[in-house]
This record gives structure tokens, sequence and C-alpha cells, in this order.
């Protein structure tokens, strides 16, 4: 390798919205003074450095790289480690921070990361970054809320149980997006609230979808364990793919990492589920095993092989039925 006559610079601003990096090339032997005021030579717009702060000094035939600080409020670290107005030797690759900012150093020859290929974006992503999709998709989700807790409800006051339906949906909705809000900016330095909106919308509107689906399907082979599976399996894929959405945006992950955490988080959470309602399971359960898109006025009925299973599995509803007749003959 030829012997390097240049030094890069790679300055990495935090303050503000978003990580902005630039590089800056110097060659020959010089003198770098850095800091906020306009006669320096490299100029960084962070409130927390002097008007001069630091100084680069390098010496190509000694082969000798060093930073004089000086006389500043906050001073700068190296490698972690406090100076004030002191002269240190660095070395290339070293972490000089100085206010919000980072500063590298490296040799002109100094090797670079291997080129990444380009991958083609999904085109469900593409169309999420768009906000007027993700907001669109948000108003589609409280629509079908709201129209399942209109078919659903059995109450007078029906109205009332839409806006509890919707409301739960949003203040759900919010509090997820708000939680990977907060991630994607501590690990990107970017918001991406809106499309997190989106992301969980679209996500919920398939699960209404396929439980719709899988519900139809266990009404007609009446059979209830194929739909408890398939909703368990299905709730699971489901989950597991926000959660990868949501990752792929947020953190810096690859691909590989961000399907196994999704796989370990959705698949922990069904179990976590399923465990639950085995330990609160009762022999008769008014929850209607089917939707009420499908047929209301069988809801508490469940499917029995006999009569004498029929009577012992829906007694509660009989003995409901005998106690209102009593009282309106009272």
């Amino acid at each position: 390798m030829n012997k390097a006559d240049s030094f890069i610079i790679l300055a990495v601003n935090k303050f503000g919205s978003g990580e902005q990096a630039r590089y800056y090339k110097i060659k020959k032997d010089a003198e770098v003074t850095i800091g906020r005021g306009f006669d320096c030579d490299i100029i960084l717009d962070d409130p927390f450095i002097c008007a001069h702060h630091i100084k680069i000094l390098k010496n190509f035939k000694k082969e000798q790289l060093r930073i004089e600080g000086f006389q500043t409020i906050n001073g700068f670290k190296v490698n972690n480690k406090q100076y004030s107005s002191d002269i240190v030797e660095v070395g290339y690759g070293d972490k000089i921070y100085m206010g919000k900012t980072i500063i590298r150093i490296y040799n002109s020859n100094y090797p670079v990361k291997a080129t990444k290929k380009l991958t083609k974006t999904s085109p469900f992503f593409s169309k999420l970054e768009n906000q007027t999709n993700c907001w669109l998709l948000f108003l589609i989700s409280l629509l079908i809320v709201g129209f399942c807790s209109y078919i659903d409800s059995w109450e007078k006051d029906i109205f009332y149980d839409i806006a509890i339906a919707i409301l739960v949906i949003v203040i759900i909705t919010i509090i997820w997006a708000g939680i990977w809000t907060i991630v994607g900016r501590i690990n990107k330095h970017k918001s991406y609230f809106s499309l997190h909106i989106g992301i969980f919308s679209s996500f919920f509107i398939l699960n209404i979808i396929i439980m719709t689906v899988v519900g139809y399907i266990s009404f007609f082979l009446h059979q209830n364990i194929f739909s408890e599976i398939m909703r368990y399996i299905m709730s699971s894929v489901i989950l597991g793919g926000l959660v990868y959405s949501s990752l792929t945006f947020t953190t810096n992950m690859n691909k590989k990492s961000n399907f196994k955490t999704a796989f370990v988080f959705s698949v922990g959470v069904i179990i976590s589920l399923i465990a639950i309602m085995m330990i609160k399971k009762d022999d008769f359960s008014t929850i209607p095993k089917y939707s009420g898109i499908l047929k209301p006025y069988l809801h508490e009925f469940v499917i029995a092989q006999n009569i004498d299973e029929f009577m012992k599995e829906n007694i509660d509803i009989f003995n409901h039925d005998i106690l209102k007749h009593k009282d309106t003959t009272k």
C-alpha cells in the first residue's frame, strides 16, 4: 500500500433532526481548525461547540496525528477520556467527541467496507412511505371496527358500544406507533409515527379479514377445534409480520435478525395467551363461538353430539329463560 499523503475527517453531527455525516479530505501537512467560527477550516453547526474548539495537527513525514484543544467550556473527549486544552496523540479511527458531534480521522488508504447489494423495496413498504396512505388505512380500520361492533352489538345504546370499540383501537394504535417512533428516533434518529400508524392499521385490517374467513370455514365444517388452531396460527403470523415491519423501519438489524426477533416475540405472546386461557377456562362459556356476521341467533349454542350433551352444555341458557318466564308471570 502506498504511503498516504492525505487524511479523511468524518464529522457526524447528532444535533437537531436526524444524524448528519460529512467527509472532509485534507491534503499534505496541515493544521485543521474545527469549530463554529466562519474562519475555521471545518465549520460545524453545533451550539455546544465553541467558535474555535480543536485543532488537528498532522505531520506526514513523522506520521504523527495530534489533537490540540482550545480553552473551551465543554472540552473534548478522545475514546471517552475527557480533555480540555491538552495536546493529545490519536490514532486513525479514534473517536473524538465534542458537543453533539463525533469526529473520526482516517488514512486515505484506509479500506472501506464491502459494497452492499441493493435490494428492491417491498411495494407494501413503498406505499406506506406516503403519509396519506397511512392515515387512509387508519380511517378504514376504524370504519371496519365500527361496522363489526354494529353487527355484534345487542344493546339498545348501540352507538355507545361503537364509540367505545373505536376509541379502544385508536388508543392501541397510537400507543403502538408511539413506542416504535421512540425506538426509531433512538436508533435511526428519524420519526416514523404516521408510517407505524399505517403498518398497525394494515395488519389490523388483515387480521379481521383472515379471522372472518376462518370463522366461516369453522362454521360450515362444524369444527371448533379447527377454528381455534387456525386462529392461533394466523394470529402468530400476523403479529410476527407486524413486529417484523416495525423493526425494519426502526432498527439497523438485518432481515434475518428481524425475522428471528419477530418470530420469537409473536410465538411467545401467543403461547402466553394460550396458557392464560387454559388457566381461566370454564366448562361453559358465554362468549360467541362465531362472528356476529355469520349467525347472531346461534351465538350461545354449542354444537353437541347428542341431546344429553346439548342440554348439559347449554343448561345456563335454559335456566336464564326459565327465570325470565317466572319473572313475567309474577
